[in-house]
């Protein structure tokens, strides 16, 4: 069964590794099947045409900025407006912590890949930025790749004239990135 936003259906994998009566690994993890592409100008999820309605969501939680205390603290819910038709979620300026892509996974919510990258004249030029940028390309797009409810990668935000190394970097990081994509 596929997951979509109508039936997020996740499978769940357990292995172990055991010699004897003796387990020296184990590892589990949920994961849902799907497919989404671009055909005739248009996305599709599983062979289906899908219009995408986005909404925006910046990762502001109450008590911490940056990770939820609670997992039901910036559940996509709350962010999607259940009920009100939106079946996409953009986060910005931070990837979303691990609990809120799990919910996102459950909830069947489309998600764009985040980096914590730049923002607004963020970050300034330096000897190290080339490297920095790359690594946090490289680093979220492992970590996230085979997130179910993870469909597309937003690498650069808002980069201006005032960022020509930023803008220098937009292609090779885009090479970077479907590579690290296609090797999920």
């Amino acid at each position: 069964m596929y997951w979509s936003p109508d039936h997020p259906h996740l499978y769940r994998a357990e292995v172990s590794v055991a010699c004897g009566d003796t387990v020296s690994d184990r590892w589990e993890t949920r994961f849902g099947m799907r497919e989404f592409t671009i055909r005739d100008k248009k996305f599709h999820l599983n062979g289906k045409p899908l219009y995408l309605k986005a909404t925006f969501f910046e990762g502001l939680y109450p008590v911490k900025l940056a990770y939820p205390r609670q997992s039901r603290n910036g559940d996509p819910r709350n962010s999607t407006g259940e009920g009100r038709g939106f079946n996409m979620i953009r986060p910005w300026r931070k990837p979303p912590p691990p609990m809120w892509l799990d919910l996102a996974d459950e909830m069947g919510v489309l998600t764009v890949g985040s980096l914590a990258v730049e923002c607004m004249d963020f970050p300034t030029q330096s000897a190290n930025l080339s490297g920095w940028v790359e690594n946090e390309v490289r680093e979220s797009i492992l970590r996230d790749r085979n997130r179910t409810c993870v469909v597309q990668w937003e690498l650069f935000n808002e980069i201006t004239d005032r960022q020509p190394n930023l803008k220098r970097l937009l292609h090779p990081m885009s090479v970077l990135a479907a590579n690290s994509i296609r090797r999920a």
